[in-house]
């Protein structure tokens, strides 16, 4: 008896472990059919723009997983209808599909096998830039405040790339990020491409940390910043 019971322990600690339900993962063509079924469907890929001009699924918008943008793309996508989600085999769109359900995305289905799954079996692909999608539009001013109008608490980071203060913030911001997703919302602002966001929140020097809670401003910075100080900020 005193055998069986590590055996136990470890596949209770697998089945703890594994947040992902088995039924959010479809096959290519159970993903293709559920597609065609909602009428409200949001087709997201979460690969690159080079391998989404290469080809992509009908109708998907692109937000790459790794890039900078991730989040700004993402806001894009309405949480309280059905996402189905894909990359190249799969690995991406688990990381990403897992992040848009603890940050409130109620309906995410993932694409098993990814691209190389649906191009098997011989589905439909669209090659083309990815500028045709939204994904790749920089949120407006209009966006911008519908954000933080939506949202209980949000922190705005204005950076700019050749910017090594805020490269240096990079980490923590997105420690921050991945680690109170359920309780903030960040949105980044480059300094270069988003000038009507940059002069509505009145920023001159960069860094600039902006936290708005229930659509109003409640806090301040410039420069750098221990991440101690900032959770102590954001009550977090």
């Amino acid at each position: 008896m005193k055998y069986l019971i590590p055996g136990i322990a470890f596949l209770f600690v697998l089945l703890s472990c594994s947040s992902n339900d088995p039924s959010n993962v479809l096959s290519a063509k159970v993903f293709r059919d559920e597609i065609a079924k909602a009428e409200d469907a949001q087709v997201l890929d979460v690969r690159t723009t080079e391998e989404f001009e290469i080809g992509h699924l009908p109708n998907a918008v692109l937000a790459d997983w790794n890039g900078d943008q991730f989040d700004a793309q993402l806001a894009q996508i309405a949480k309280d209808k059905p996402v189905f989600v894909y990359c190249h085999s799969g690995n991406r769109s688990a990381s990403a599909a897992e992040y848009m359900r603890e940050n409130g995305y109620t309906n995410v289905k993932e694409l098993d096998g990814g691209m190389v799954s649906w191009m098997e079996n011989g589905f439909q692909t669209v090659i083309g830039k990815a500028t045709i999608s939204n994904s790749q539009i920089p949120l407006t001013l209009t966006g911008f405040n519908q954000q933080i109008a939506k949202e209980e608490q949000v922190l705005i980071d204005v950076y700019a790339d050749w910017c090594a203060p805020c490269k240096m913030m990079n980490p923590i911001i997105e420690h921050l990020e991945h680690r109170h997703g359920e309780k903030l919302k960040v949105i980044r602002i480059n300094a270069d491409t988003q000038q009507d966001i940059v002069q509505f929140l009145d920023v001159d020097a960069l860094p600039t940390f902006v936290v708005f809670k229930d659509g109003e401003e409640t806090w301040r910075h410039v420069g750098t910043a221990k991440e101690k100080y900032i959770k102590e900020q954001l009550a977090l």
